[in-house]
């Protein structure tokens, strides 16, 4: 069986929601095996973590923790979206192989990153949710591939609201952002005119 993967923001020597990562993680866990799932903060207490600086902790895991690596982390530019549409596609737990994510995002063309649709609905880019603003709020998609630790954050803090967004439904927005644990909310925001039909 594949390994589930986490990567967890440190940023400036602070370990950013950490329990929504381990809330991943023990969810996945039950689901898959029935046991409790490898507890973060004792591992990563042992790590020696820089205090200055933006890095990954990229931990691979099953029942128990395989590796756990810090690496430090630059931001990849993204500033287009080119729609894919594959009705079949899975991705609700955090798996380390993304085999089928990275046959679509080969798709992409010119894009920088992809948008996919499953059964008419928006979901997710190859690494990130989305967020769409309606020039008063921020929404995101109601059925994500993955609900990513970043989303839950922002939707149980009230900045962001979720509900079914058809690819229909893009022309009414003002633009999108993207977001994962990684970005925070401070992902790259897109023009409309920049997602690709």
């Amino acid at each position: 069986m594949c390994l589930l993967l986490e990567s967890i923001s440190l940023r400036d020597g602070v370990v950013e929601r950490l329990p929504y990562h381990q809330q991943r993680m023990d969810d996945a866990i039950q689901q898959l095996h029935q046991v409790a799932a490898p507890r973060l903060t004792p591992e990563i207490q042992r790590l020696d973590l820089p205090d200055f600086g933006h890095y990954k902790i990229r931990i691979t895991y099953d029942k128990i923790i395989h590796t756990l690596e810090v690496i430090p982390y630059q931001q990849k530019q993204i500033n287009s979206l080119q729609v894919l549409f594959n009705d079949t596609i899975e991705y609700s737990l955090k798996y380390a192989q993304r085999e089928a994510l990275d046959e679509l995002f080969q798709q992409r063309g010119i894009a920088d990153d992809i948008l996919i649709v499953k059964n008419g609905l928006i979901t997710d880019t190859y690494y990130c949710n989305i967020l769409f603003h309606d020039g008063r709020d921020w929404i995101t998609p109601l059925q994500p591939l993955l609900k990513g630790t970043m989303r839950q954050y922002l939707i149980n803090t009230g900045v962001v609201h979720e509900t079914d967004i058809s690819i229909n439904d893009i022309t009414r927005f003002k633009k999108a952002k993207l977001i994962n644990a990684m970005y925070g909310f401070m992902g790259p925001e897109i023009e409309i005119r920049d997602i690709l039909l």
